[in-house]
């Protein structure tokens, strides 16, 4: 009689354990589902911010791009202005020249018919 109620005793103890056990097992998971669930919040935020982030530097590359063929569209305008400066410069450059050169062939041939 007393062996069995020890016995009863005995199991009812291992029973109060394991629920004990069990209750804390189950906050457990109740903690780190939450602090997953925070986790996954966080990566979530940070991968929105990235992404942000990963657009506002595609706008600027397109920007500095943009601003890049700007610079050289300019660059290439001043280049033509300059080249079209420096053939006028020749044209008349060459004009001056073959009139010195017609005025000198004329100053000679007043000078032959002089003497």
């Amino acid at each position: 009689h007393t062996h069995t109620h020890k016995c009863r005793e005995e199991l009812s103890l291992i029973h109060h354990k394991a629920a004990k056990r069990e209750s804390r097992f189950a906050e457990e998971k109740l903690r780190l589902e939450l602090e997953n669930s925070a986790l996954q919040n966080m990566l979530d935020e940070n991968m929105a911010t990235i992404g942000g982030l990963q657009r506002q530097l595609e706008m600027e590359g397109e920007d500095r791009a943009g601003a890049l063929g700007r610079a050289e569209d300019r660059w290439r305008a001043e280049c033509g202005e300059l080249q079209l400066k420096y053939d006028r410069l020749q044209e008349a450059s060459s004009r001056r020249c073959a009139e010195l050169a017609r005025e000198v062939w004329e100053l000679r041939a007043l000078t032959k018919h002089a003497s």
